[in-house]
């Protein structure tokens, strides 16, 4: 994902069907980290892989995604997924290059 760098804190996060995901907290490693205070959220932090996003709109403040609302929820990593994975992945996350 060329753009990922494009991608800011409370940009909004769609699927490719137009369902909203969520909003971005912060790009963290190869992901993005969703806001936990978000309605879509559930009071806890999600993240999505860059993998999943097709472009960053900046002047519409948009991240859309390469695949359905649904699917993109039922892909993110929860918090405890993280904390399962340890230093393994989870702690540092796959490095991003350009």
């Amino acid at each position: 994902m060329s753009d990922a760098f494009a991608i800011q804190e409370n940009f909004e996060v769609v699927g490719s069907d137009g369902d909203p995901i969520g909003l971005v907290d912060h790009l963290d490693q190869a992901e993005v980290k969703l806001k936990r205070k978000d309605g879509e959220s559930g009071g806890r932090h999600h993240w999505i892989s860059l993998d999943l996003v097709d472009k960053v709109e900046v002047q519409n403040m948009r991240v859309l995604l390469n695949v359905t609302g649904d699917e993109a929820q039922s892909r993110w990593r929860e918090d405890q997924d993280r904390r399962e994975l340890g230093d393994a992945e989870g702690a540092r996350g796959p490095s991003v290059t350009t």
